[in-house]
């Protein structure tokens, strides 16, 4: 019977202590703005002519509503 208690009080002890781990991760992260990708079409200057597009980051414009 004592074998009984002492395992479901490790077992409260570890659900508690996975909620707190929970809890503490969600509040503790800061809010993350995406920034905007521009597709942007990059080529060669010397022959062979390749071309390839690159995500760089949008001049800033109008903010959205």
């Amino acid at each position: 019977m004592t074998a009984l208690r002492k395992m479901s009080a490790l077992v409260v002890i570890f659900a508690l202590s996975v909620l707190f781990t929970g809890a503490f991760s969600i509040v503790s992260t800061e809010e993350v703005s995406a920034a905007r990708c521009c597709w942007v079409m990059v080529c060669t200057q010397e022959p062979p002519i390749i071309c390839w597009e690159e995500c760089l980051p949008c001049p800033p414009g109008p903010p959205f509503p």
